[in-house]
């Protein structure tokens, strides 16, 4: 319900001001609608692996269909994870109250790394290594909900020079994977020259998303990832040569 009265007055100055009695309006319907929730576009990853520090903080990959969904955002990214280090994720970099550890977030162990919470709240790996972080954002009534997957860190050689060249993922087309953080994964020797439309094309892979989806190249030194992008430029290759890909620095060579 609500109470009305009227005020009136012979003066903008409220002179003569005159108030009526109160009376009740016992059923008003009124507008009032919350600001739209968006799925973020972007997340970011902080914890010992960057020191804490958002200047440092890890930025996940957009998939594909990251430009078209409205109902789920999947973001990637392959990281260094220390041994019972911690790590949380945000949508913006910075404390801001937005930040989500163990508790905010549903986390499946694809890869034996021992997922579970620490003391104070932050997502620790029991075993230290590389993993393929992968995070579903959806909307819940107004609240974002994570689901997280720590998978291996498996990453794909793709295109006309890989050892099994039918754009399948192979386990024979697989990169090595580093000891540190520093290190660098390096693919199997190219198995043919490549020319033209075919090219050096590599990829990680993840359930419910073609592998193109995922991919990446190197271009002058520098890792860039397709992300929510047109196809890249094609890269061409010879025989023998391998594809080495530093993730921790976005760098990487072919020779």
């Amino acid at each position: 319900e609500v109470h009305v009265r009227l005020i009136a007055s012979l003066t903008a100055s409220n002179k003569g001001q005159i108030v009526s009695n109160s009376i009740i309006l016992p059923s008003v319907r009124l507008h009032f609608a919350l600001p739209a929730v968006n799925l973020p576009e972007k997340l970011y990853l902080i914890g010992q692996c960057n020191g804490w520090d958002w200047g440092a903080a890890y930025e996940f990959v957009d998939a594909y269909d990251n430009a078209t969904n409205t109902e789920k955002k999947t973001f990637w990214r392959l990281a260094y994870l220390p041994a019972e280090g911690g790590l949380k994720f945000n949508f913006n970099k910075a404390w801001d109250g937005n930040e989500v550890g163990f508790a905010g977030v549903t986390a499946k162990d694809n890869a034996g790394a021992g997922v579970k919470s620490s003391d104070d709240g932050n997502i620790v790996v029991t075993a230290g290594g590389w993993y393929l972080v992968v995070v579903d954002v959806t909307l819940e009534g107004r609240n974002f909900v994570y689901n997280v997957q720590f998978n291996k860190p498996n990453v794909y050689l793709m295109g006309s020079n890989a050892p099994v060249n039918d754009w399948s993922i192979n386990a024979a087309n697989l990169f090595t994977v580093p000891s540190d953080a520093d290190g660098s994964f390096v693919s199997p020797a190219f198995a043919f020259d490549t020319d033209g439309d075919g090219g050096v094309r590599a990829c990680v892979s993840i359930d419910g998303h073609d592998w193109w989806k995922t991919e990446f190249m190197v271009f002058d030194g520098k890792l860039k990832y397709r992300a929510t992008g047109g196809d890249q430029e094609r890269v061409n290759g010879k025989k023998g040569q391998v594809l080495s890909i530093n993730f921790t620095k976005g760098t990487g060579s072919i020779k």
